[in-house]
């Protein structure tokens, strides 16, 4: 499993939010500053992992471009890491 933790520039998003803006365009605000992971191992009810947040830091920007999607459309992306000698999805 993993987490994340950030920050949401506020007064941008009600600038946005009244401009008339979606959530999906407001939601580039956002700014991810730290994630962690743990293997989880999923048999019955999972209760009380923790999950640190500051296992690595977020401080290089990947730039990537988007396809124009329409609307009435959605995507969902998923992307794949190697840590420590395994590779994992993200979604």
């Amino acid at each position: 499993m993993a987490a994340t933790h950030g920050k949401m520039k506020l007064d941008k998003m009600i600038d946005d939010a009244k401009a008339g803006k979606s959530l999906f365009e407001t939601i580039n605000n956002f700014v991810f500053l730290q994630g962690g992971a743990r293997d989880v191992v999923v048999n019955d009810n999972v209760v009380g992992h923790d999950i640190p947040v500051n296992q690595y830091a977020f401080d290089a920007e990947i730039p990537a471009v988007a396809p124009t999607i329409a609307a009435t459309n959605g995507i969902l992306s998923v992307s794949l890491i190697e840590q420590g000698g395994c590779s994992s999805q993200q979604i």
